[in-house]
């Protein structure tokens, strides 16, 4: 059979970049104009510059991709149609968008299963893309809600929004699975792409208000964070609360890992018991949730995070010192100290988006997401390089004290 070749693609921020990558051999290039691209580091082609940058490309044989994968707001939206009818007048061959992208790239690997052409490498692209455009949604996303939705009832959605994530996490592996066994891989792809397709029209019934940051309409990313850090160290007391939430995730993040290790091993547990656990801890973050929608979390949410903090101490702690026959207090446990892993991230998000000002909200909630994603990778790789040290059941006692602290010491401060 013969091979194809493979294309080279070739980022071409400017007009040097572009003649650079045109003249050492690039297949395609990539670039975007000055509106809904998120290559705000690049220099980029103004609405006069594109054209000629099109043709210059095509007078050489290179095709040219162009980047319109930011989410309009609605002040934007009208704009768009006029920005892709250039695009088009311009001859460009390609577009590179946001959710419908990710979804593209579920559609064409789940044609590539059925015709028998999957491999690994296809399998870490989708999952790459995947995780790059979650980075963009969910801060996007948690940054739009305060335009959308009454102070007064912020945690509530917060929680909702938390809430329903947590039943997908629930109930879309366990679906997957089903489809996958029953109808094949490829249906599972292709029903991711028609779920961005649903993402996509519903964006486009939504109407956001528009909050323009004068400042930052020419910002690199580099510059992006530190303005979202100077908008979060305004308040020292937020600094401090999202420093312990993270130091609390590095911390928190093995336990994931170690559950089962922890059924296998010290409760002489199976599959089945396994899957109990992690039903109770499901269904203790469905309740948590619920309860704290209906409470609406009381006037200190920083104060509740402390306090949920102290609750996943005590009860991981109380689980180190279980003994091998009991496992159903085990799980009860663990169902109790989900409910208080539901009392984090909504409280948390409130917070920023009440204490930093909406344009700036984005970046800051950005950035504090970014942390917080870095501390679990780090947290499983030292978690698992101590359970395997001392033991799995004295590791939940370590792992537990280390949660309490940090509950003590995030409550203790007076501007948190």
């Amino acid at each position: 059979m013969e091979r194809k070749k493979p294309e080279l693609l070739s980022p071409a921020g400017d007009w040097e970049k572009l003649q650079m990558a045109v003249a050492y051999g690039a297949d395609a290039v990539y670039l975007a104009g000055t509106a809904f691209g998120m290559r705000s580091f690049a220099g980029n082609f103004t609405d006069e510059e594109l054209p000629r940058a099109v043709q210059y490309a095509h007078d050489h044989g290179v095709k040219v991709h162009v980047t319109v994968n930011t989410m309009p707001r609605s002040g934007e939206v009208e704009r768009l149609p006029a920005h892709l009818e250039r695009l088009d007048d311009a001859g460009v061959d390609a577009l590179i968008v946001a959710d419908l992208g990710v979804g593209l790239v579920s559609l064409g690997l789940g044609v590539a299963i059925l015709l028998g052409q999957v491999s690994f490498a296809l399998l870490m692209i989708l999952v790459i893309v995947r995780s790059i455009g979650q980075a963009f949604h969910g801060p996007a996303m948690m940054a739009a809600m305060p335009l959308l939705v009454p102070e007064r009832h912020l945690l509530r959605i917060n929680t909702l929004d938390q809430l329903l994530m947590s039943v997908a996490s629930i109930g879309a592996p366990a679906f997957g699975i089903f489809l996958y066994t029953t109808l094949g891989f490829h249906t599972v792809m292709f029903l991711d792409f028609f779920g961005a397709l649903a993402a996509v029209a519903g964006l486009a019934l939504a109407k956001i208000p528009t909050v323009i940051d004068k400042a930052a309409e020419d910002q690199h990313v580099l510059a992006n964070l530190r303005d979202g850090w100077r908008a979060l160290s305004t308040s020292r007391g937020l600094v401090i609360l999202i420093v312990g939430v993270t130091v609390g995730m590095v911390a928190f993040a093995p336990l994931g890992a170690i559950f089962p290790l922890m059924t296998f091993d010290h409760f002489g547990g199976d599959g089945y018991a396994a899957s109990l656990i992690e039903a109770a801890f499901g269904a203790g973050m469905v309740v948590g949730s619920v309860v704290l929608m209906a409470w609406g979390g009381g006037k200190r949410l920083a104060g509740l995070i402390a306090v949920a903090a102290a609750i996943v101490g005590a009860t991981t702690m109380a689980c180190g010192f279980l003994s091998p026959d009991m496992f159903w207090a085990f799980a009860a446990l663990c169902a109790v100290m989900a409910m208080a892993c539901a009392w984090f991230n909504g409280p948390l998000i409130t917070l920023i988006q009440r204490n930093v000002p909406e344009e700036k909200t984005g970046r800051a909630l950005g950035l504090a997401m970014a942390g917080m994603g870095l501390a679990s990778p780090v947290g499983i790789a030292l978690g698992g390089m101590l359970a395997e040290s001392i033991g799995v059941a004295p590791f939940f006692v370590v792992d537990g004290a280390i949660c309490l602290a940090l509950g003590l010491v995030v409550y203790l401060p007076k501007s948190v």
